[in-house]
């Protein structure tokens, strides 16, 4: 027998589990594609892989945290000068 279950991971660090309740609508998933330089996927891929992250987790790590804080979540980088989350790049040179 399967029994399937929810798992969240919170700020804390700590993970909760629930079961799956089968009245509850089957969640579907939407492919998106990237487009980036061949060797900074390499890169990236080294990095993530050393923390135990695949680049999907990335990925939908960083759009969690955009919708639910409403910011990016890592300083902005544009043109070579690196702007806080919270900051534009106009409101830096001002």
């Amino acid at each position: 027998m399967i029994r399937l279950c929810v798992v969240t991971l919170l700020d804390s660090g700590d993970v909760t589990t629930r079961p799956v309740n089968e009245a509850e609508p089957k969640m579907t998933l939407k492919i998106v594609s990237l487009k980036v330089d061949p060797m900074m996927k390499v890169q990236a891929d080294t990095v993530l892989n050393s923390l135990g992250v695949s680049f999907s987790e990335f990925m939908r790590m960083a759009l969690i945290h955009l919708i639910e804080r409403g910011e990016l979540p890592f300083d902005r980088i544009d043109s070579g000068v690196r702007v806080g989350r919270r900051q534009t790049a106009q409101s830096v040179t001002n």
